[in-house]
């Protein structure tokens, strides 16, 4: 859970940071057409805010992506993207030159950031509710700070109606919070309900290592002990109620196996919609056909070697009541087992 949400605040603050840098370039471009150019465009004090905005914005994605965090750390990141946005409007509208540009735009950049953060990066309906709420101040002061300014630059408000448009744009702000929580709540949903179909009684399923006709394999890793795990779903087509039952028998039987070279299992049970899959012992290294790929012919000795280990526990097996039925190269993992 951590990865991923250290991969989509990546993604975030890729996007914040582009963007960032293009309404900087076109701020620039717009003053350089209107008022002409020269080099004290570039050194205004809005754009040295602007600037120090992208340089922290910058920093920040370049932490996330060389190491990984904790869960804390990464909710932390998440707020301070939230917390830039606030101070980097704030400072930038409540300079009189840029609040008389574009007294507008305000309320719809931080409505589009609170709205956008909420689809990119997971989190519940509250948290982005209490992280996006004080983004509503970052509109309010500067209109309180300068009062009618706005209507002397529209002339379709007068002084009287100035504190309509506040009111109207809090409207607004907060209507973008409410969206923003709400996409929250149902992205935060959808990404519980992945985890939940991830999920086999304690076995949480990480990756898919392999696929048969009749089953696929993942690796997974248990709850509570943490421990990795490869789990076997069968497929249900493939599967009818005798072969499940037979296939319950089968791995009863194999649970009480114990040599060393046979895999142990841990457990058994049904998804809720009824398919059959087995835990059993994670064994990391390869298989004996992928040896015969990488390296080719095995040498006599080392033939013997395996086979001997391949037999003794076919032994116990066949002790047991059990017939594998299909031994081959792609069955046989090759590994080291406690030294």
């Amino acid at each position: 859970a951590n990865t991923y949400l250290q991969r989509r605040l990546i993604v975030f603050y890729g996007v914040a940071l582009a963007l960032a840098v293009l309404l900087y370039v076109v701020s620039i471009l717009v003053l350089a057409v209107t008022d002409g150019w020269t080099w004290s465009l570039l050194v205004a004090p809005d754009k040295l805010v602007h600037l120090a905005a992208i340089f922290c914005t910058g920093a920040i994605l370049d932490t996330l992506r060389r190491r990984s965090f904790r869960a804390n750390a990464l909710v932390l990141f998440d707020a301070v993207s939230l917390f830039l946005a606030i101070a980097t409007c704030t400072t930038i509208y409540s300079m009189p030159v840029v609040y008389r540009m574009a007294p507008h735009s305000i309320s719809g950049i931080m409505g589009l950031f609170i709205v956008a953060r909420a689809v990119v990066v997971p989190s519940s309906a509250k948290t982005t509710f209490l992280l996006s709420a004080p983004v509503s101040l970052a509109v309010l002061i500067p209109q309180l700070a300068y009062g009618t300014i706005y209507s002397d630059i529209d002339v379709e408000y007068g002084p009287e109606q100035y504190p309509i448009v506040i009111v109207w744009h809090q409207v607004t702000m907060w209507m973008s919070i409410g969206i923003a929580a709400l996409a929250s709540r149902i992205n935060f949903g959808l990404r519980h309900q992945m985890r939940k179909a991830e999920q086999l009684g304690q076995y949480r399923l990480v990756e898919k290592i392999g696929q048969g006709g009749k089953g696929t394999v993942y690796r997974a890793q248990h709850d509570l002990l943490k421990r990795p795990t490869a789990v076997k779903v069968l497929n249900a087509e493939a599967m009818s109620a005798d072969g499940i039952a037979r296939y319950e028998r089968e791995v009863q039987l194999t649970s009480t196996l114990t040599h060393p070279n046979t895999i142990i299992v841990y457990d058994y049970g049904h998804t809720p919609e009824g398919r059959f899959y087995y835990a059993m012992e994670y064994v990391p290294g390869i298989t004996l056909d992928r040896l015969l790929e990488i390296a080719g012919p095995v040498a006599p000795a080392r033939v013997m070697y395996v086979m001997r280990q391949v037999c003794c526990c076919l032994e116990e097996a066949h002790g047991a009541g059990l017939v594998h039925r299909d031994i081959k190269p792609q069955n046989i993992m090759l590994c080291e087992r406690g030294g």
